[in-house]
């Protein structure tokens, strides 16, 4: 069970001007993620926290807060049968993820990083920013041929979570789930194999007017102007019938947004 946090918790000499998200999994994998990619032990992260503020959620400044939890968050996206615990849920908590009266989420722009790598457990009965059924080997969620669905991050103020969805028969479907928040939001696109399964996918939507990619993870995400295209990463290409796997990115814009339509072949 590792228990890993960035610079706010301990200035580690890895937290530098020169840090990158390759130089963290380096690290990782030194530490702890070497259990798991030689297949000694499963790995279990028992324990890690970010603050609720932007810069310490999703910032890429080299060796920031929020550069070690979002490379955190791929590292452990990138290694799909290892467990996880955000610390901590209790609004008394700095990390906290509820408000204090727990009848609400602190940061949507939290949450809905820590839903790119949720899964239901086996025999789960379905949770919200969740497709039904179990996580396999392959890293991707099974929904046994059902159509998945997908919800928001929990709303809190200033948040509008919209979804919309585009089905392309017999190949794939992709639906996208927007939270926003003032100046920027994070969009999660669950990818759905259609009868045929999947050797390889890729997306393509049109940006709202004001809107921006600023990072990405689980895909290559290129944009031309307001049009982007993302495609799938090495490990989450291939989907039998009825799979799913899921990649987001976060961005800026300029006022209220709703998630675009998405094609997927």
């Amino acid at each position: 069970s590792a228990h890993d946090y960035g610079p706010a918790i301990y200035q580690q000499t890895w937290f530098n001007s020169t840090t990158t998200a390759a130089s963290l999994d380096a690290v990782w994998n030194l530490e702890w993620g070497y259990l798991y990619n030689e297949k000694i032990a499963p790995v279990w992260v028992g324990e890690f926290g970010t603050g609720n503020s932007g810069s310490g959620i999703s910032s890429s400044t080299p060796g920031s807060e929020g550069q070690w939890f979002s490379s955190l968050i791929s590292y452990i996206d990138a290694h799909p049968a290892m467990g996880w615990t955000y610390w901590a849920a209790n609004g008394e908590d700095s990390d906290a993820l509820f408000n204090s009266n727990y009848n609400g989420i602190v940061s949507a722009q939290k949450q809905s990083l820590l839903e790119s790598i949720q899964f239901p457990l086996p025999g789960a009965a379905s949770s919200p920013g969740v497709s039904s059924g179990s996580s396999g080997s392959s890293g991707v969620t099974t929904n046994s041929g059902t159509t998945p669905t997908t919800t928001g991050a929990p709303s809190n103020s200033g948040t509008t979570p919209t979804t919309t969805a585009t089905t392309v028969t017999g190949t794939c479907s992709a639906t996208m789930t927007i939270s926003q928040w003032t100046g920027g939001f994070t969009a999660s696109v669950t990818v759905t194999a259609g009868s045929a399964g999947t050797s390889s996918w890729s997306t393509s939507f049109t940006l709202p007017q004001g809107a921006a990619i600023t990072n990405s993870w689980s895909a290559t995400v290129t944009s031309s102007g307001s049009s982007v295209t993302a495609t799938n990463a090495s490990y989450n290409g291939t989907l039998s019938a009825g799979q799913s796997t899921t990649y987001g990115f976060q961005g800026t814009d300029s006022g209220t947004i709703s998630a675009p339509s998405v094609s997927c072949s």
